[in-house]
């Protein structure tokens, strides 16, 4: 008896010191909050700094971005490191897009229609942006973790929280593709489409639930410690631009509210008038977090003594154990595939994915570069609204999954567009044309347009594009068209009008190669037919009802890989072009050659240098006046001098120019936005149609014209700007100030066709 008795004494005096030894489990759940995410990232560096183990991160939408790269291996200073430095403007703005430039996107406002009971209505779609962009950073991000993993084996065990519709049901992702689970989590109703894993659909996780911890309560874990990106705030501000950060910040305390009773400390490391959609202040977002170490120091710090409770050596310090993941990132190696399979593919694409996966992926390491030029390339074709790829190691061997959802609907668009160009000075002239059409836009890319346009230009056209595969299109065009230019002399007496006026009509044919994402080359014919309506300006050797059928044809070359087409902030743009042209009626050809030429440099953050060059010449003598002959570069004069509308005109164009932008704000709204300020100067001349060497050597001397002007430009979407400027420019006896509107901006922007 006496020996059972000891034995029994000793089984309990052992199972006593295993429990005093086993310490609680902790779970970390990190809360949605967009830009205010950038938080998370130090509460995670105080929570390594208090030794506060982590046995389990759950995070939804930003939470699960920041919880999600930490749980991969990820230090706080490398999450922080990579998110800040990131575009986050492309980062919301990415629809499927044919790769070819299609004459619709002059009409960039556009609406989709549908027919439902029989009437047309809006198709607003499932939203503003596929997402591709945000799933492409989260895939370079995590390029080392494999697809069809249990997350649980990570550094760090994770979950990411969503949404799944049209069931509503919140659930946790656990296992699957690491870059799919965070991009499902962030799926931002009515931003980003709803995001497809395996046949099931998800949204933002913030959507029923930003802040779970009853369903980490519900795991088993011992303590919970949550982290709140939104506090209620005590002071509304229900102004315009205030309201979308107060309706978020409302909503998401309301439902949160709850589960911060089920937490054993809540953490707010932010106040309340930190905007929600700023991301580019990160780094600034991440310093306001900073500075309330100590009071969140001060909340840890009981559930840290209860984490070590009976345990030795640290009642303060913070050197318990080192909490941090034990597996670094940038230790993992990196995957080298060797084949690819398609899921979801077009037949027509499988040729050119392959050729793509053997040029840029098989046999090398999967680095963000490479595997980020693949997805693109796929995306580009516009074939397809979104382009996944999971690393597949079950089979022993790396091999490349390509998951692709093809468009599978035709559609037909509204779109519309206000195009302005008026200045004001010593000579007043202005044009407006309110631009309308409708498209049919085909699930295969191809388009047909009809427009018009009414006010200062009549015009009806037809145009359209048919993609021939990933490189090659066809495309074809017809506009009839009668425009005018009002002038007058001063800004408020007008009793001097003049309209000059003219009616033409032009049709070209156009084949064209994609040679890829950065050159191209179109050749095609061209008819073209003027009537001149009433007399033009002074000095024009115009006559009433002359008519000028003119034939030729157009090849044209370009190299452009800027970030923007409206006021690039870095990249290159070349643009050749030549136009072999001969009036129907003396048959003797004349060629009208340009060349445009921009770069961008940018100089930090916020500013840049843009220069621009431009040359034209006509080489023959037809006789034809000036913008007849030169049909094609109406719009040349508006970019570098819009103090004048006849000065910069002729058979010879030169014209240089260089500014100096300043971009204060990457993100004006959640769907993007830019705002740009410049200081500009140009100078150029423009002449007769022969070169003459005996001219240039008197370029200072009479002929410059120059102007310059500060700028700012609003740039809402993509394809669509205003820009105001204001400066003086050359005039006929002095310099003479101006003031210049440009609203569309349609001639401004440096394309790839």
């Amino acid at each position: 008896m006496r020996k059972i008795n000891a034995l029994l004494l000793f089984c309990f005096l052992l199972t006593g010191v295993h429990a005093q030894s086993e310490r609680p489990s902790v779970a970390l759940v990190l809360g949605g909050g967009a830009a205010r995410g950038f938080a998370h990232i130090a509460v995670l560096e105080l929570i390594e700094e208090m030794g506060i183990p982590v046995d389990m991160i759950a995070g939804v939408s930003a939470g699960a971005i920041v919880g999600g790269l930490y749980a991969a291996g990820y230090s706080p200073a490398m999450i922080l490191e990579t998110l800040e430095t990131r575009d986050w403007a492309s980062f919301f703005q990415d629809r499927p897009v044919s790769p070819f430039w299609k004459r619709s996107e002059g009409l960039p406002l556009a609406i989709s229609v549908g027919y439902s009971d029989g009437a047309i209505v809006p198709d607003l779609g499932k939203g503003y942006s596929t997402g591709q962009k945000a799933y492409e950073l989260f895939k370079s991000l995590t390029l080392k973790i494999p697809s069809y993993s249990d997350f649980d084996d990570l550094a760090t065990p994770f979950r990411a929280g969503a949404v799944e519709v049209p069931t509503g049901k919140f659930e946790f992702i656990g296992k699957g593709d690491l870059a799919e689970a965070i991009r499902a989590s962030m799926s931002i109703q009515g931003v980003f489409e709803p995001f497809v894993i395996d046949g099931r659909s998800y949204v933002d996780g913030g959507m029923l639930n930003n802040l779970p911890v009853r369903e980490v309560r519900e795991m088993g874990f011992n303590i919970v410690i949550a982290v709140d990106p939104f506090v209620y705030p005590d002071k509304f501000d229900t102004s315009p631009m205030e309201v979308p950060d107060l309706m978020a910040i409302l909503y998401t305390s309301q439902m949160s509210k709850e589960h911060h009773s089920l937490a054993d400390v809540v953490l707010f490391p932010l106040p309340a008038d930190v905007s929600t959609m700023d991301f580019s202040k990160g780094h600034e977002i991440y310093a306001l977090a900073l500075e309330e170490r100590e009071k969140l120091a001060s909340l840890l710090e009981p559930v840290r003594e209860r984490i070590f409770a009976g345990s030795t050596g640290g009642e303060s310090g913070y050197s318990q154990e080192s909490p941090a993941p034990s597996v670094i990132y940038t230790d993992k190696p990196h995957f080298t595939p060797q084949r690819v399979t398609l899921k979801g593919a077009l037949e027509r694409d499988n040729s050119f994915i392959e050729k793509a996966f053997s040029r840029l992926v098989m046999g090398r390491a999967m680095e963000e570069e490479n595997v980020t030029a693949f997805l693109e390339s796929v995306y580009e074709t516009g074939n397809y609204r979104m382009v996944t790829v999971r690393t597949d190691l079950r089979s022993g061997e790396a091999m490349l999954e390509l998951v692709l959802y093809p468009e599978t609907e035709n559609r037909f668009l509204f779109r519309s567009a206000l195009d302005f160009e008026g200045t004001f000075s010593s000579q007043t002239f202005g044009n407006t044309a309110l631009r309308g059409g409708i498209e049919f836009l085909g699930k295969d890319n191809f388009s047909l347009l009809l427009e018009a346009s009414i006010m200062d230009e009549l015009s009806i056209g037809l145009s359209m594009l048919r993609p021939l595969g990933p490189h090659f299109f066809l495309a074809a065009e017809a506009d009839l068209v009668r425009e005018q230019e009002l002038s007058a002399k001063g800004i408020i007496g007008r009793e001097a009008t003049v309209p000059d006026r003219r009616l033409y009509f032009r049709g070209a044919l156009k084949g064209g190669l994609r040679v890829n994402r950065n050159n191209s080359l179109s050749l095609g014919p061209e008819y073209l037919w003027f009537r001149t309506a009433l007399p033009g300006l002074e000095g024009d050797f115009r006559q009433d009802d002359s008519i000028y059928p003119i034939a030729g044809i157009s090849a044209t070359y370009t190299y452009s890989n800027l970030d923007h087409p409206l006021f690039p902030s870095r990249g290159f743009h070349l643009r050749l072009e030549n136009h072999l042209r001969f009036t129907t009626d003396d048959l003797v050809p004349f060629d009208l050659v340009s060349v445009d030429l921009s770069a961008a440099i940018p100089l930090g953050s916020y500013f840049s240098i843009g220069i621009s060059g431009f040359v034209s010449s006509i080489f023959g003598a037809p006789e034809l006046p000036s913008d007849i002959s030169t049909f094609a570069l109406e719009n040349v004069h508006r970019i570098y001098f819009p103090h004048t509308s006849d000065a910069f005109s002729g058979g010879k164009r030169t014209a240089l120019s260089i500014a100096l932008r300043f971009e204060p704000l990457e993100n004006l709204s959640l769907l993007g936005g830019r705002l740009i300020f410049s200081l500009a100067l140009a100078a150029g001349r423009a002449g007769a149609f022969a070169w003459a060497l005996e001219e240039w050597a008197d370029f200072g001397n009479g002929g410059l014209i120059w102007n310059a002007s500060f700028g700012t430009a609003l740039v809402p979407i993509r394809n669509f700007g205003l820009q105001i400027r204001a400066g003086a420019g050359s005039g006929k006896d002095k310099p003479e100030p101006f003031v210049s509107l440009d609203i569309g901006m349609n001639g401004f922007r440096k394309r790839l066709f």
